[in-house]
């Protein structure tokens, strides 16, 4: 009410009235105090209108074709493994190769099914595959391991003899019919000690040769998928 009076300049007529002490004013007044301010309003839609006018004018790039599709990791990942055996002369070529096929039918699919449930069963098929290979492989080599070491003792029957010699045939055969095969010179090396049950070696000779077997099979064991 006080501001109202000094705004309106009405000597506190507004407190009077309110105290029923005087008449109230004309409401004609009010309008003194009201007004719209068109300039005030006139900006903001302005802005409004440029900024959606300007829309007409920003030109916008068209979405590019073609956009580069990551493959899944697992692929680099067991295409490097495999490379780092056939490097280290833990395995032979021909697995290398064997695998590069596999993953070139799985990158041939079109991108957009690169990871759909089908390609990611694949996927993990090929993965379980390979990590069965490794462990094939080490499980002979630990087999043949195993069979050299307990030839090279004395108190051994020839019928013992006979069947370690058996058990050796068995791992190398194995060994030489999965698809992942030892690298080719030491697979010759083991057929030569299965062949002759190590009568031919000496006893420097079987010992390097038992070595280099239980190093690689721990090597395999360390790089068995899951493995360690």
């Amino acid at each position: 009410m006080v501001r109202l009076d000094a705004e309106l300049g009405l000597f506190n007529a507004l407190t009077t009235a309110a105290e029923r002490r005087g008449s109230w004013p004309d409401p004609g007044l009010a309008d003194r105090v009201v007004s719209w301010r068109f300039g005030h309003l006139l900006v903001p839609v302005l802005a409004a209108l440029v900024f959606f006018g300007a829309g007409f004018w920003i030109p916008i790039a068209p979405a590019k074709e073609g956009v580069d599709v990551s493959e899944p990791y697992r692929w680099g990942a067991l295409e490097r493994a495999v490379a780092e055996l056939v490097r280290d002369e833990m395995v032979d070529e021909s697995y290398e190769e064997l695998m590069r096929e596999k993953l070139k039918q799985l990158r041939e699919q079109d991108e957009e099914n690169w990871f759909s449930g089908a390609s990611l069963e694949a996927t993990d098929a090929l993965m379980k595959e390979h990590a069965s290979e490794m462990r094939e492989v080490r499980e002979g080599l630990e087999e043949m391991s195993g069979a050299m070491k307990r030839l090279a003792e004395d108190r051994l029957s020839e019928e013992e003899r006979e069947a370690l010699r058996e058990g050796m045939e068995e791992a190398l055969k194995g060994l030489r019919d999965g698809r992942m095969k030892p690298n080719q010179d030491l697979l010759e090396k083991l057929a030569e000690a299965a062949k002759k049950g190590m009568d031919g070696m000496n006893e420097e000779e079987q010992r390097r040769l038992r070595e280099r077997m239980e190093e690689l099979a721990k090597e395999f064991r360390e790089r068995e998928p899951g493995g360690g």
